[in-house]
């Protein structure tokens, strides 16, 4: 977590658009490692819509066909695409909890 001290290889590319959680101490954690969500007390990574609620369900389904073929999502669409509309996180938590190879970590974009 010390701008210093790194390489221009680690650098990200003023406009890129990346995912990151846990916003502590200033710092966006990534899958690389640490960002400073401001440099010199000017912001440098801005937080932009959950991805969650950018995609509808449907969109979800077509990225996602393997999805569609669970038994509680299949046996159920008209609720998991009501809740998804309204609840997207918890329709999430909820399929997870049927497949826990469903991969949930809080993540969203910044740029």
């Amino acid at each position: 977590k010390d701008v210093e001290s790194q390489s221009s290889a680690r650098l990200v590319a003023w406009g890129s658009t990346i995912i990151g959680h846990g916003v502590q101490d200033g710092w966006l954690e990534t899958e690389q490692g640490y960002l400073p969500m401001a440099w010199e007390g000017h912001p440098v990574l801005t937080p932009l819509q959950d991805p969650l609620e950018a995609v509808s369900f449907k969109e979800l389904l077509q990225l996602n066909p393997k999805l569609a073929e669970m038994p509680p999502v299949s046996t159920n669409l008209e609720f998991y695409t009501a809740m998804w509309h309204d609840w997207p996180h918890n329709a999430l938590r909820l399929m997870r909890h049927h497949y826990s190879s469903i991969r949930m970590r809080p993540e969203r974009p910044f740029q």
